[in-house]
């Protein structure tokens, strides 16, 4: 506790430094690790299983790869766009040119 004052020091004058006095109330504490252990059960009983959690994984993997690709040929869609738009504006030019 002393480093952790050290470290901390709004946490000065704060924190207990005698864990081993009998004024500890056993019940209390007994109480406080058992609710810590049935959050923990309820916790691991949230988590998926693994081969669950691969699955998604590669799902979320495949969905990341099939937007950054349709991004990729959007982009490439636009500029192929913006090319053939100025080619075609060249050749109207051309022609009211020659007309």
């Amino acid at each position: 506790m002393i480093a952790i004052e050290r470290d901390n020091p709004r946490l000065k004058g704060i924190l207990a430094k005698d864990y081993a006095r009998p004024a500890i109330d056993k019940n209390r504490l007994g109480e406080l690790i058992d609710l810590i252990g049935k959050h923990l059960t309820a916790a691991k009983a949230l988590i998926p299983p693994r081969p669950l959690l691969e699955a998604m994984t590669k799902q979320i993997s495949r969905l990341i790869e099939v937007i950054i690709t349709n991004r990729i040929q959007s982009r490439a869609l636009a500029a192929d766009s913006r090319r053939i738009a100025a080619e075609a504006a060249q050749w109207q030019n051309a022609i009211a040119r020659m007309i």
